[in-house]
């Protein structure tokens, strides 16, 4: 099985790569990546916005420059993390298109999800099923060796 960081370090260097098959391990595993990232910058941005408000309607502001200060960098982070996002939908998507070639489906599947309800169940479903035994025709199975000649 594969480990967090192994998985984190796959989809990286597979970073535009649609061929091929991933495991349930690499899919999930990426998918906690983002989300803590996702998280940790919420909750930044979140601390210095409250902060910044608590402040100003105590009316117990230090300096008014230290204010504009803590609102610009608010609003970086709120930036730095659209772009973290969006530099992260290219990987998410292909490791997604991986997932479902280890189901035997089809990447071009993943446009069911465009559905409303229904499109998204169906791929979340895909991403929980398991692996299709042996190789298929986007590779061999992520889950069994490679066998090599003696």
């Amino acid at each position: 099985m594969m480990s967090f960081t192994e998985s984190v370090r796959t989809c990286f260097k597979k970073y535009a790569t649609l061929s091929g098959r991933a495991s349930r391990a690499e899919f999930w595993w990426f998918q906690l990546f983002n989300y803590l990232i996702s998280i940790l910058l919420f909750v930044v941005s979140t601390v210095f916005m409250i902060y910044a408000l608590v402040h100003q309607l105590h009316g117990t502001e230090p300096q008014k420059g230290a204010m504009v200060a803590l609102g610009a960098t608010t609003v970086i982070l709120m930036l730095i993390a659209q772009m973290l996002q969006l530099a992260l939908l290219v990987p998410n998507i292909c490791v997604l298109v991986r997932r479902f070639h280890d189901t035997g489906h089809s990447g071009y599947e993943i446009f069911y999800a465009l559905i409303p309800v229904a499109g998204a169940i169906y791929c979340l479903v895909l991403c929980f099923l398991p692996s299709e035994e042996g190789a298929n025709q986007y590779g061999p199975n992520p889950y069994e060796p490679i066998e090599t000649a003696d």
